[in-house]
């Protein structure tokens, strides 16, 4: 229950991100929510480390968005907290 609320909570993230309307960082804040719930329900390493790669490909999402940020140039201070 409490992992199909966070995936739905991260599906909502993406769309707010994708329109303009949302966060990067709200979206990596909901993304890293769902991780932690996912690592909690891990029950072997293997699962574990399935979570662990998934944390890293989410951290990468997050340097590509912020690079794509960037180069669009100046974003207003709210944006950034």
């Amino acid at each position: 229950e409490r992992l199909e609320a966070l995936r739905t909570l991260v599906t909502a993230a993406r769309e707010q991100v994708r329109t303009g309307r949302g966060s990067v960082f709200d979206l990596h804040r909901a993304e890293l929510d769902l991780l932690g719930a996912e690592l909690d329900l891990a029950r072997s390493p293997a699962d574990r480390l399935a979570v662990w790669e998934k944390a890293v490909t989410a951290a990468k999402e997050l340097e590509d968005r912020l690079a794509r940020l960037v180069a669009l140039g100046p974003v207003a201070n709210i944006d950034l907290i």
